[in-house]
């Protein structure tokens, strides 16, 4: 027989992954967590799969540990994660679960008590870096179902029965008596078809979840199925005794004593004379604790800037309207513009933005408005036009009373302080029949609050993202193969993604008509966010550029490398004699020798990251897609 564990007051779960895997991803699906299997209990360490252990002290290696407060339902709310990549022995107590699966993230979902051959399912945790919020726990019992400790009901998991509900009990009812999820358990009449709400249960009837098999319903009283306890329930009772054939039977017990006899009788005479009513009564709803919508958070690698989805965003349309979550033009509008509501990013002096759209020809502008510590609202600050269509990009550069944008990073001028708020304002105008579809932007300053704390530790000492390499000045590139930096690295970028564009096409899809020149940041984001990627402009530390490189994503980094400014595709980093290098895509190599570079660390940084930019060196994210757990 399965053996099961008692209920635990508290849940520790641990996480271990094998040195040297793969990038941290929790899930392969959006909107599904990843499962796991409980296959060992207080055993031997396993190749694959997972295990528990309920007491001891352990160690482990590249663990996240879970803090997790019980609530009810075997439910369990998760407090805290802590992070260590070192080997660290935890202790177990009675009351906790060590949990350790090999290989996989974990992210959390359902509970109910632990055993062999259970599903423990994880949401809404990031474990690489050590944050939840609003975290569940649950575990899906392939055992069967579970009954409440506060419920009166009975199981017995060798006949699949489920017993003590009295004559009038609702589906609504009795699915705050059982453990697993609400939403995932059904209810069926003695013909098979589903009910639900307050509609009344009858013997017969069954219940069960995702994960487990169909359970019998037993209602004291009603001895036919028919939902009710009336005359017809009566003879067959008072015949069941007579003969001698009844036996014990839950429907037949309808005063709860445990045993049938002329006493059940004569109570349902008095229920149905209308005499009394002492048979069970009508199960009632149960306090339930339970997260009934469980939304998987975006894993992306944001650090100072933050993406809106135009789908996320309230404001105002002028001329605009949301189709499929993107933002649009409204019917019979050849241009229009959408006005965000205030957005909070903190305070800022310098600011950098960028947006991913399909313009099919038209032309996007991309403005921002900031409020000042008088009370004041600034211009709006636009970064250009954007467009597909050859010759119509241009960027703005505008300069007022409060700020100028120079191509394309705004600098707030001195004796100015932002409160944090902005507004931003978005410009679609059709062009050549083309209409735009904008589904998203950026906004990064580097005084921004950091998104993620990285947890070095916890990285690879070694990765590499096999970008196929490029040369700028190669011959086909002509006279502006020197210029070009930009293009080509979004290109390489581009190709490791999975679309492959000559670093010419990029560089004409990129140029900046007004700037006369083809490295303008925020361009480069929007030419992959024509091709259907997201990319966005961002300020990144080293730690976090290591993480990004470890997530099998590549950046590009502004640097000066050269003297008039460089652009480079990061595609990896490693440790030789213990200094550690990044490893570079760099497009200025001669054409004959195409070979990545290997820059060290401390020179790399000295070259990208500048005291201006709050000691963070400006990035272009090649993420890919809006989720990376979507992967």
């Amino acid at each position: 027989m399965k053996t099961r564990m008692l209920k635990f007051l508290a849940l520790l779960l641990v996480v271990c992954f094998a040195v040297g895997a793969v990038p941290m991803v929790a899930n392969q699906e959006a909107s599904a967590a990843l499962t796991v299997n409980i296959d060992s209990i207080n055993g031997s360490k396993a190749v694959s799969g997972s295990y528990i252990w309920t007491t001891g002290t352990f160690n482990a290696t590249y663990w996240v540990a879970i803090s997790a407060q019980y609530v009810s339902y075997n439910v369990y709310t998760v407090k805290a994660i802590y992070n260590s990549g070192d080997t660290k022995s935890i202790t177990v107590s009675g009351s906790d679960i060590l949990l350790v699966v090999h290989m996989d993230h974990a992210q959390y979902s359902n509970a109910v008590q632990i055993a062999l051959g259970d599903v423990l399912t994880l949401y809404n945790m990031d474990l690489s870096s050590g944050t939840c919020s609003n975290g569940y726990v649950r575990v899906s019992s392939s055992f069967g179902l579970t009954i409440s400790e506060a419920s009166g009901l009975k199981i017995d998991y060798s006949t699949k029965v489920i017993s003590g509900l009295g004559v009038g009990s609702t589906v609504a009812a009795l699915k705050t008596h059982i453990c697993e999820a609400t939403d995932e358990l059904v209810v069926k009449n003695t013909s098979g078809v589903t009910v639900s709400g307050n509609a009344v249960i009858g013997t017969g009837y069954t219940v069960q979840s995702a994960s487990s098999g169909a359970y019998k319903l037993e209602v004291s009283g009603d001895l036919n199925g028919d939902t009710t306890c009336d005359s017809t329930d009566y003879m067959f009772i008072t015949n069941e005794l007579i003969s001698g054939s009844s036996g014990y039977s839950a429907t037949s017990d309808v005063n709860g004593d445990g045993d049938v006899t002329s006493a059940d009788i004569a109570a349902i005479k008095m229920k149905v004379k209308g005499a009394g009513n002492v048979i069970i009564a009508p199960i009632s709803v149960i306090a339930k604790t339970e997260p009934e919508d469980i939304v998987i958070p975006k894993s992306t690698l944001n650090y100072h800037s933050v993406t809106y989805k135009l789908s996320d965003v309230s404001g105002t349309h002028s001329g605009t309207a949301m189709s499929n979550g993107k933002l649009t033009l409204a019917s019979g509008s050849t241009s229009g513009t959408f006005t965000t509501n205030t957005l909070n990013i903190g305070t800022f002096s310098k600011m950098v933005a960028s947006w991913n759209a399909v313009t099919n020809g038209g032309k996007v502008s991309l403005a921002v408005s900031f409020e000042l510590t008088t009370g004041t609202w600034s211009s709006y600050h636009s970064w250009g036009t954007w467009s597909s269509t050859s010759g119509v990009s241009a960027s703005a550069s505008p300069s007022t009373t409060h700020a100028s944008v120079d191509v394309d990073i705004l600098s707030v001028k001195s004796g100015y302080t932002p409160t944090g708020n902005i507004k931003v304002r978005l410009t679609l105008t059709q062009y050549n029949g083309g209409i735009p579809v904008v589904r998203n932007f950026s906004i990064a300053t580097p005084q921004m609050a950091a998104k993620r704390t990285v947890n070095t530790s916890a990285l690879p000492t070694y990765y590499l993202n096999d970008v196929p390499m490029r040369s700028q000045l190669a011959s086909a590139n002509g006279s502006i193969g020197n210029i070009i930096c930009s293009p080509t690295s979004t290109a390489m970028a581009l190709e490791y993604l999975g679309t492959k564009v000559t670093s010419l096409t990029a560089a004409y899809g990129i140029y900046d008509n007004n700037w006369q020149a083809y490295g303008n940041w925020a361009f480069a984001c929007a030419y992959a966010g024509e091709k259907g990627y997201v990319a966005y402009l961002d300020f990144y530390d080293s730690d976090m550029l290591k993480y990004a490189l470890s997530q099998g994503c590549t950046v590009a980094c502004s640097t000066s490398l050269t003297s008039a400014g460089h652009i480079v595709l990061v595609t990896g980093y490693k440790v030789v004699n213990g200094v550690e290098y990044f490893i570079v895509n760099d497009p200025n190599v001669n054409q004959y020798n195409v070979v990545r570079t290997d820059y060290t660390l401390s020179y790399f940084e000295s070259v990208w990251r500048r005291s201006d930019r709050g000691g963070f060196g400006l990035v272009y994210v090649f993420q890919g897609v809006e989720d990376l757990n979507q992967r």
